[in-house]
Parts: C-alpha cells; structure tokens; sequence
C-alpha cells in the first residue's frame, strides 16, 4: 500500500511546494526528529500499522509539513479535500471526509485514524470503499 500512500503524501507536498520530492524530505525529516528508523517508516509506509507513540508522532509531523493539520492538530480539511480531490472523484472525497476526517482524543491519534482510514479505503480505490 505503500504507493497509495506516497502518492497522498506527494500530492500535498506539490500543492505546498515546488519541489516534488519535497514528500520525501519531510518523510526523512519527521523520521529524524522523531528518531525513528528508516525500516520502521517503511514498514508502516507499507501498511504494518502499529499503534506506537512514535509513528503517531510521525504521523502528526507529516500533516502539519504538508499542510493536512496545523500545530494545534486540527485538521485542515479545505487542504485535506484539495489533495483528494486530485486522486478521487469528489462523491468519493466527500466520503472520505465523512468517514476518514475527524478529531480524536489527540492530535497524534486524530493524524493516525485519518491516515489509516485513508489507506485501508484506497486499497480499493471505490466507493464501497467507505
């Protein structure tokens, strides 16, 4: 799944930057300052959900780089809609939104449900998804 979720991270890198391989600069900044492993990220990047602080932590960095969430871990969903958009229809997006985009108990857990939910439902990339 890890394309799936390369290609979210990237598309709101583009829309933040102009430098397309920015997604990958902010994954190895976030992994630095959250003192993950290289394996770890990937492995998680891959689908091996874990509920570690950590990759919460992660998780949370990369929204607030990419413009997802702000440093009050509210969601930014104008931007988060935005980035969908360019990968899904918007009946689909406005599912999404509905099902994947809420505030949780944290900033680092409402940055964890959202990735997840976002994964798990393009793995099909359909309606029925959500």
């Amino acid at each position: 799944m890890k394309s799936v979720t390369i290609l979210l991270i990237s598309a709101f890198a583009v829309a933040n930057s102009a430098n397309a391989n920015q997604g990958q600069v902010y994954i190895t900044n976030c992994r630095n300052e959250i003192g993950l492993t290289e394996n770890k990220v990937t492995s998680f990047l891959d689908g091996n959900f874990s509920e570690e602080p950590e990759l919460k932590e992660f998780l949370f960095c990369m929204y607030k780089k990419l413009g997802a969430m702000n440093a009050a871990g509210e969601i930014q969903n104008d931007m988060v809609k935005k980035e969908l958009l360019r990968k899904y229809s918007s009946e689909l997006v406005n599912k999404i939104i509905k099902k994947c985009v809420s505030r949780k108990s944290t900033p680092q857990e409402t940055a964890f449900q959202m990735f997840k939910c976002i994964d798990n439902g393009g793995k099909k990339f359909t309606n029925n998804s959500f």
